[in-house]
Order: C-alpha cells, then sequence, then structure tokens
C-alpha cells in the first residue's frame, strides 16, 4: 500500500513521456512539411524581390545590358538560396514594369519612360525559357522522407508503450482491488474463524505424526513462525497461510534468513496465484539460502496435510 503513491507519480511521468512522443510524431507529420514548404517560399520571394530591384536600379541607371542578364541572375539566387526559380524571364520583367509603374515617387512620364526600357529588355531575352517547376531539390525530400519515416516511429511506439501502460495499469487496479478484497476477508470473524481452525488442523497433523514440535500459534511475538519442529538436529519452521500472496512470501524469505532454522514450510488451504508461486519457484533455486530450502504445501485437510509433510519430512532427514 505504501508503494502505491510512487506507482503512481512513475505512471504518470510515464503517461507524460507518450503524449510528449505522439504530439512530436504528429507535429513531424503535419507541421515540419509545413515549415519547410513555407521557408522554402520564402527564400523563393526574397530571391525574385532581390532580382527585381537590380533589374529596376540597371534601368534606372540607363546602363548596358545583354539577353543573359536575367538567366545569370535567376541562376546566381538558386545558387545562392538552395531554390528553383518559379518565374519565367519574361514574368519577370512584367513585374519590373509593374513595379515601376506602381512607383507614385516618380513623375508619371519617368514611369512610362522606365516602363519602355523595360519592355525593350524583353526583346533581347532568349527565345527559349521554360517555365521550371517549383519543388524543393533531392536533399530537402530526403530530409522530408526522413522526417516521416521518424514521426511515423514516434507514433508507432507512442502507441505501443500507451497500450502497455493502460494494460499493467488495468492489472495494478485489479491487484489492488484484490488486494483489498482480501483484507477486507481477513479481518471479517468468519476467516478468522477459518483460519483458527486451519492452524489448529495443522497442530493436529503435527501430534498424529508423532513430531517434536513448537506451537507458537498462542504467543507470536516468540517465534517468527506458527510452529517449530524439531527433526533431530534439525529445526524446520512451519508457517500457516490462507493468503499466499508475493509480498508476504518476500517477508517470510526475510525471516527465514535470519531464523537459522534448517528449512521452512508454508502450509495453505488455498490455491497460490501464478505470481506467488513463481516468486516460490525462485526461492527453491536461491543458491543464498546454502541448502537450506522452503517447502509450500496446498492442503485441503488432514491427511492431505499428513501426506504432504510425512514426504517434505522425509526428504529433509535424508
Amino acid at each position: 500500500m505504501e508503494e502505491r503513491p510512487k506507482r503512481n507519480i512513475w505512471n504518470f511521468i510515464n503517461l507524460f513521456g507518450v503524449i510528449a512522443t505522439f504530439v512530436f510524431g504528429l507535429y513531424g507529420i503535419f507541421f515540419v512539411p509545413l515549415y519547410v514548404k513555407n521557408a522554402y517560399k520564402e527564400r523563393q520571394d526574397v530571391a525574385n524581390i532581390e532580382i527585381v530591384n537590380d533589374i529596376k536600379e540597371i534601368i534606372y541607371s540607363n546602363l548596358s545590358t545583354d539577353s543573359m542578364l536575367i538567366p545569370t541572375l535567376k541562376k546566381g539566387k538558386e545558387l545562392k538560396y538552395d531554390i528553383i526559380f518559379p518565374r519565367t524571364n519574361n514574368e519577370i520583367i512584367v513585374e519590373v514594369q509593374e513595379d515601376f509603374m506602381s512607383d507614385k515617387f516618380l513623375p508619371l512620364d519617368e514611369r512610362i519612360k522606365l516602363y519602355k526600357k523595360a519592355d525593350s529588355l524583353m526583346l533581347i531575352l532568349p527565345v527559349v525559357d521554360q517555365i521550371q517547376i517549383s519543388k524543393p531539390k533531392r536533399k530537402s525530400s530526403i530530409f522530408l522522407l526522413l522526417n516521416y519515416s521518424l514521426s511515423i516511429l514516434s507514433i508507432i511506439t507512442s502507441l505501443v508503450i500507451f497500450f502497455r501502460l493502460y494494460t499493467r495499469k488495468r492489472k495494478e487496479i485489479e491487484e489492488d482491488v484484490e488486494q483489498r478484497f482480501e483484507e477486507m476477508q481477513e479481518t471479517s470473524p468468519k476467516f478468522i474463524y477459518e483460519y483458527r481452525n486451519f492452524e489448529s488442523l495443522v497442530g493436529q497433523a503435527l501430534h498424529e505424526l508423532k513430531l517434536e514440535f513448537e506451537d507458537y500459534t498462542k504467543n507470536p511475538k516468540d517465534s517468527s513462525f506458527d510452529f517449530v519442529i524439531k527433526l533431530g538436529s534439525k529445526k524446520i519452521g512451519l508457517e500457516v497461510k490462507s493468503y499466499v500472496k508475493s509480498d508476504y512470501l518476500i517477508k517470510l524469505k526475510n525471516l527465514f534468513d535470519t531464523s537459522g532454522l534448517n528449512a521452512l514450510i508454508i502450509v495453505t488451504n488455498k490455491v497460490a496465484d501464478f505470481k506467488s508461486f513463481s516468486m516460490f519457484s525462485e526461492f527453491q533455486r536461491d543458491s543464498k539460502l546454502a541448502g537450506r530450502k522452503i517447502y509450500f504445501i496446498s492442503a485441503y485437510n488432514i491427511e492431505m496435510l499428513k501426506s504432504e509433510l510425512t514426504l517434505l519430512l522425509r526428504t529433509e532427514k535424508e
């Protein structure tokens, strides 16, 4: 019960990480490509403004030009900004003319004169002037492909982790409900009555097997376990438990480690859950016990108890 707040904190941190990963994936799919596209378009717009201003300055200064002026400027901007220029030569001249005519600081006759100079420049441009498709270059495409791949991977990973967190949380809730139910049962008069009867049944089985033992069920403070069986020079602890839970198994093992007893028998009249049984199997293989064994008996009546105890004690005698 004390671990529940810590467990909830870790669950919250894990959930926050999953949500962040999922948002990162969505951002990569929907926003990064748009950002790349907008940045590419901005570079094209800046290059276009610079070319128009360069041509306007040349025309306004009445400098001589040749047919390769605009193609050379376009190629220079493509190299500078890593773009493909989207406008034709004629479209650039038309934009220059429109800029001249929109400049209200110049007299009308001056604007018309500059307009005609720009128009005359159109006559000497190369005949072949294909419209180039505005699209990112190869390395931009590779970047987008990598971005999509990582984003999709992030989304898939976050969904898988979310499903695992959901499954684990659901299991934790089920375990908490089961634990609370068991705790409620353990405090009920009926459970206490049945548990005391089962303790007495275990003591009766030990008597009928004519074993030498000490009974600590009436004075539990005097021993870590309910019974201590004397088998020759060996002392074997015996603990009676109705519900064998994993946390209680760990507690018993720790008590057994420091008890100095030669073996420990855990007796229950219930079926242990898979988690507890797996943990018990791990205890059996624990090399730190140095040959001291932990046994597990599940019995419902005195005859089963006597039979199981006889087999275990025979093993300890050998």
